[in-house]
């Protein structure tokens, strides 16, 4: 089964998000923009902890396992502000938001998460571990007219949201998009300031 952790943000911090991609599409359209960006929906938005991949049923099950325990994490803020791109120079391919509070949690969870997981099978990313929050990708590489005039555009953050629990998802991908299920969630019980 394909699986990821991932944090879950609140509905009006998603709604922000889009509102956000919806500023940016409206300035791509004003000046006959011809990339295509296929934009995340408010209700497929969630911050990537850690990607596993397609893992067979019985580590799977043992993943799902561990993954459910407690974490000894305390909950934490997190706050999105610039926009980015991946890759970071270049024709862009991803459009996201950074984090500008909480990406050091973030960096702690992960590793936590990758300690609890550590002997099971399955193919770490050999990237560094960027927290972000993806609005959207395009279709074939953008421009770097397009990365210039995304970058001009100045939107409103989303307000900041509390993060109490990882979730480890399901991917199942189909023509429509991807369709998530939970199958854990990890929740934090450490304390503030610990």
């Amino acid at each position: 089964m394909r699986l990821f952790a991932a944090i879950d943000l609140p509905v009006p911090v998603r709604q922000s998000a889009a509102e956000a991609g919806a500023v940016i599409r409206a300035a791509l359209d004003g000046r006959h923009s011809r990339s295509r960006i296929a934009w995340i929906p408010p209700d497929r938005m969630h911050l990537t902890v850690l990607f596993f991949g397609e893992i067979a049923d019985g580590p799977a099950a043992t993943l799902i396992e561990r993954f459910a325990a407690p974490s000894a994490q305390a909950p934490f803020r997190v706050r999105f502000g610039t926009l980015g791109f991946f890759p970071r120079s270049g024709r862009p391919r991803v459009l996201w938001l950074a984090v500008e509070d909480g990406a050091a949690a973030l960096a702690r969870l992960h590793a936590a998460l990758l300690a609890r997981l550590e002997g099971l099978p399955w193919v770490r990313e050999a990237r560094a571990f960027s927290p972000h929050l993806t609005l959207g990708r395009f279709k074939e590489p953008g421009t770097l007219d397009d990365r210039s005039a995304i970058a001009a555009v100045r939107i409103d953050p989303p307000e900041p949201a509390v993060v109490d629990h990882v979730t480890l998802y399901q991917s199942r991908l189909s023509p429509r998009g991807p369709d998530y299920t939970v199958r854990a969630e990890s929740r934090f019980v450490g304390e503030a300031g610990a």
